[in-house]
């Protein structure tokens, strides 16, 4: 079908139960409709509301709600691009304007390149799931010979996180002042703290790629500590924690956070205060810090 879809709802790609919604593919097995604005998918507890049509979600509680903010015809708003799987514009079923953007609380989901779920930047983090990407890694292989015996190697977030309890720590960018001076030294200093607190493995990822991130643990001297490029920032934008640093030449980096990972689902998040995209912070360095982490991993333990 052509989607890059990359997060389940229980089960079902949210791109099929999309796909329903707009072409109005209501049934008593999976859809129905509550309101004009809200459509609830009674199989999988799922409700897409329609937010900027204006009142509430009708559904019944204890539903997982999705809201849909759109660029569709009323309201004076136009649709900023059709979805990947919209129908034909002929299509005798389609009748409502196409969704460009659906955002808001636990996930955004958007059409850049199909169906991808990425967490709302404002929603509590705690209790989801980290978000599905795949890091463009670099390991060693003796096989390929020459002066750099390196391949290329790809790591999902699935083999990352899958049955373990993993400490994540993100930052703006390799070889940077804080970087390199407090915080990476700090978490390989603590790393058996770690370990004896039920931690498998310490990472840290940055929105670099492969080549830097090795140059860069070389350089430091890191030996413990787990060393992901997140190149492209798929993991970090999906993680909403992407940030434009163009006041400093940078684009856009990692807001710098940490966070307590279990079996792949979040369990703790530790976020900077005063995250923004116009440069008006001093890159701060408060609460993402290993001691912060330890704290909490003291009180709890891994059940």
């Amino acid at each position: 079908m052509g989607f890059d879809a990359v997060r389940d709802l229980d089960g079902l790609p949210p791109e099929i139960l999309l796909m329903s919604l707009v072409r109005h593919s209501w049934s008593d097995g999976g859809v129905a409709i509550g309101t004009s604005e809200c459509w609830h998918f009674r199989a999988k507890d799922v409700c897409f509301f329609h937010g900027e049509m204006g009142g509430a979600c009708t559904c019944p509680p204890g539903l997982r709600v999705y809201t849909i903010r759109c660029g569709c015809a009323h309201n004076g708003h136009r649709p900023a691009k059709k979805w990947p799987f919209a129908p034909r514009s002929n299509s005798p079923r389609f009748t409502r304007p196409m969704p460009s953007v659906a955002v808001r609380l636990n996930y955004n989901v958007h059409s850049k390149s199909g169906i991808r779920m990425t967490m709302d930047r404002n929603a509590s983090k705690e209790g989801q799931p980290v978000p599905s990407a795949t890091f463009k890694t670099r390991v060693r292989d003796d096989s390929v010979g020459g002066d750099n015996p390196f391949r290329w190697q790809d790591l999902t977030t699935e083999e990352l996180f899958a049955g373990k309890r993993v400490v994540v720590f993100s930052l703006p960018g390799a070889f940077t002042p804080t970087c390199s001076n407090e915080q990476c030294p700090a978490y390989e200093r603590y790393f058996d703290d770690f370990a004896a607190a039920g931690v498998d493995e310490v990472v840290c990822i940055a929105v670099n790629d492969a080549f830097v991130m090795h140059q860069w643990k070389q350089k430091l001297g890191v030996q413990r500590i787990r060393f992901v490029p997140d190149g492209s920032g798929h993991f970090t934008r999906a993680m909403g924690m992407m940030v434009n640093k163009d006041h400093l030449g940078f684009g856009e980096r990692s807001w710098r956070y940490s966070m307590v990972v279990d079996d792949g689902v979040i369990r703790a998040f530790f976020e900077e205060p005063g995250r923004n995209d116009e440069g008006t912070d001093e890159d701060p360095y408060e609460v993402s810090d290993p001691e912060t982490v330890l704290r909490w991993l003291t009180t709890h333990p891994r059940g």
